[in-house]
């Protein structure tokens, strides 16, 4: 795991040019299992790291932190949640049959 945050910024600036602010970046919590002794990943760590991934990319979720809100999808253009997420439930709310949201219409997924 690498949470140094100057390195981790670099990264993401890297696939915000490379390939596009709206390429999807899922951050997940560690847990230990079988054998492994090392700590479970901080909650506020990865609440960092999603701060600073969201400066730079449009889709940013965590995983295993028991936040919805932030492994939810929002548009990028008026921020209305589209997308609702709550651990293994999904509900697509805010889209129209073509991928648009369904406030603003601006165009966030190819395929449903």
């Amino acid at each position: 795991m690498n949470d140094d945050f100057d390195e981790f910024e670099e990264m993401v600036r890297w696939i915000a040019g490379e390939t596009g602010k709206d390429t999807p970046l899922h951050l997940s919590r560690y847990f230990p299992a079988f054998k492994q002794n090392i700590a479970a990943t901080p909650v506020n760590t990865l609440l960092d790291l999603f701060e600073i991934a969201v400066r730079h990319l449009n889709y940013v979720y965590l995983g295993n932190v028991g936040d919805d809100r932030r492994s939810s999808t929002f548009c990028s253009k008026c921020h209305q949640r589209v997308i609702d997420r709550s651990g293994y439930y999904t509900e697509i709310s805010g889209l129209d049959k073509k991928g648009n949201c369904t406030n603003c219409h601006h165009h966030i997924i190819d395929y449903i």
